[in-house]
């Protein structure tokens, strides 16, 4: 009886370890994200002296993929474990980010170049959002899923109320470029604190089917029935 307890104990204490580590980290991600969403435009406007149609276009480009990609990065987070999804999205991001003030430093960075960095932060920013959901029921068990998705939706309201103020002030002090190394840097500590998380259970691919666009088009089927 006891060593049953104290495996509940203990289950329970990874458990708390894992939320803790997987909220730090999607709220680090999350500001990291407030903060593109102010210094990117910022960065066209006062180092490339962007017009408004440009800026327009870079803004359209960090939100497109949510439209485009995250049906697919559904199916992704089926087939593969979403806790690599999650790491390698925000790492990845992380270095395309980083790219933007090392070019500016050496004075190579162009519209065309912040374009492709921006659509590539966006699609990597849409798979870490969908992963984000799928990974909770890996890291906690079923019946503190209400307790793990009440931590998660109270990260996204933190980020989006603090993250474009934060954005702001670091602008203000360093220059655009200079705000997102921080920006690069929520990411790369968002995904080493993911990859050093304990998964409670191992991922099995249930989708059983290799076509996509089957698997999306069920999605939607499922979603669209259900009142």
């Amino acid at each position: 009886m006891s060593t049953s307890k104290e495996l509940r104990s203990r289950d329970l204490g990874q458990e708390n370890k894992n939320l803790l580590s997987f909220v730090t980290a999607i709220t680090l991600s999350g500001v990291g994200s407030q903060i593109s969403s102010v210094a990117l435009p910022l960065v066209a406007i006062l180092t490339l002296n962007a017009s408004p149609f440009e800026i327009g276009a870079l803004g359209m480009l960090l939100y497109l993929p949510v439209l485009f990609i995250t049906p697919f990065a559904g199916v992704l987070a089926d087939k593969y474990p979403p806790k690599l999804i999650n790491a390698l999205a925000d790492l990845c991001r992380g270095a395309a980010v980083l790219a933007i003030p090392l070019l500016a430093l050496v004075d190579a960075l162009s519209i065309p170049t912040l374009y492709v960095i921006t659509f590539i932060a966006g699609v990597l920013k849409a798979l870490a959002d969908v992963a984000h959901h799928s990974m909770l029921p890996s890291i906690i068990s079923p019946v503190n899923l209400d307790r793990g998705n009440t931590a998660v939706n109270s990260s996204y309201s933190v980020t989006e109320v603090a993250g474009p103020g934060l954005g702001g002030i670091l602008v203000q002090i360093f220059g655009a470029p200079l705000a997102l190394l921080t920006d690069a840097v929520s990411f790369f500590v968002s995904g080493i604190l993911i990859l050093r998380m304990k998964t409670l259970r191992t991922h099995v691919d249930r989708t059983g089917s290799n076509n996509w666009f089957s698997l999306v088009s069920l999605g939607f089927r499922f979603l669209f029935s259900e009142p």
